[in-house]
């Protein structure tokens, strides 16, 4: 991985956090 563009990057890693708190509190919803 190349860090040229390290805002990308970040922005990437952050949106794939974001989707998977999304998952996790829809898991939590549906389970609860």
């Amino acid at each position: 991985m190349s860090s040229s563009k390290p805002g990308s990057a970040e922005a990437a890693a952050e949106k794939l956090y974001e989707e998977r708190m999304e998952e996790e509190y829809a898991k939590r919803e549906g389970g609860a």
